[in-house]
């Protein structure tokens, strides 16, 4: 009986994170890939024309991540913690790969 209770319960997560929770997924997502492309960018010694596209598809990936958290119908907390959660993790990330890169 508890089994498929939690079974059951497993099931509504998996659910409300396919439908309810996509886009904080995709805003997360998008957050890392701008971490990513900016950290190259600014290992960069002499940087050019790409660096300069690469970097403006970075701040477009910011700020797609920041629409999708807008227009995703989950509650305030669940926004306000996938915001907060993309940006330490990015910087994180953007500092541990400019480390690597330089």
């Amino acid at each position: 009986m508890a089994s498929t209770s939690s079974q059951d319960k497993a099931r509504q997560l998996i659910k409300k994170a396919q439908t309810e929770h996509k886009d904080l997924v995709g805003a997360c997502i998008s957050a890392v890939v701008a971490a990513l492309v900016m950290a190259y960018v600014i290992s960069v010694a002499k940087p050019g024309v790409v660096q300069l596209v690469l970097a403006i598809l970075a701040v477009g990936a910011i700020v797609w991540a920041y629409m999708l958290v807008a227009r995703s119908p989950a509650d305030a907390a669940w926004k306000a913690a996938t915001v907060v959660g993309a940006a330490v993790i990015s910087v994180l990330l953007l500092l541990g790969v400019s480390t690597l890169l330089s």
